[in-house]
């Protein structure tokens, strides 16, 4: 499955909760903007492994490190 956030996300908390099948987030902002998001302690335990979090300006995995 896929998400689409806005670059101005300031809070990624529960709402992954269950989402198992979340392959994909697509944040409008950069690495660094998503980086400094304030996300809720274990906002990503649910999400799959390989999760990719598609930013502007490259992707990330689910623990915020840079991926190809």
């Amino acid at each position: 499955g896929k998400i689409f956030l806005p670059y101005f996300s300031n809070l990624v908390d529960a709402s992954f909760s269950g989402c198992t099948g979340l392959t994909d987030i697509y944040f409008a902002g950069t690495k660094e903007k998503w980086k400094n998001v304030n996300k809720q302690t274990g906002w990503n335990t649910p999400l799959p492994s390989n999760c990719v979090i598609h930013c502007s300006d490259g992707n990330l995995d689910k623990e915020d490190n840079e991926i190809n």
